[in-house]
């Protein structure tokens, strides 16, 4: 299974210090998800409901992979802050996918619509398949950000070296929390 051998982002996981047990916890949707892109014919189309930590956790990073490699990826949804539609605690996201007929290079070009579901409004818009992921390594997370905010990330990405790469050196808890 893809999700077992590369469970977590590995460059983030690198960069955090977090060690192979945490990352190696992979949630069942990953799975579910695994099988239903084994099973989907080429050409062939696929729609889940999935948690939303798996696009943004560092564990989520074999279904990202999975999701980025094997499958054209046209729609993804962010319901964590909708409306309650369900009656549980759930924090949901729809991904629409499909099975490429042939592999082709040309699919970073690829638009993907993103839409972020809040209380009263959603926001949609259509975006680069390679502006989806945090940064180019296999499994990262994916940012759901509307342009002019991803565009202000990447500046700022780009603006000096990571807080881990720093003197200062990776964050700890006690940083987060004051």
């Amino acid at each position: 299974f893809l999700t077992f051998r590369h469970a977590a982002w590995q460059a983030g996981a690198a960069a955090a210090g977090a060690g192979a047990g945490f990352a190696a916890q992979v949630d069942l949707a990953a799975l579910f998800t695994e099988r239903a892109a084994a099973l989907l014919a080429p050409g062939g189309t696929l729609a889940l409901l999935l948690p939303l930590k798996l696009w943004r956790s560092l564990a989520g990073g074999g279904v990202r992979r999975l999701v980025g490699e094997a499958l054209q990826l046209h729609r993804l949804e962010d319901w964590s802050e909708a409306p309650a539609a369900f009656d549980a605690a759930v924090y949901p996201s729809l991904l629409v996918a499909s099975r490429p007929v042939r592999h082709d290079r040309a699919r970073d070009t690829e638009e993907v619509q993103l839409t972020v579901h809040r209380r009263d409004l959603a926001i949609g818009w259509t975006t680069p398949r390679h502006h989806v992921p945090l940064d180019d390594s296999p499994g990262a997370p994916w940012l759901l950000l509307p342009p002019p905010a991803r565009a202000a990330f990447a500046r700022l990405a780009v603006a000096g070296p990571a807080l881990a790469a720093s003197v200062f050196g990776r964050p700890a808890l006690g940083v987060k929390c004051g």
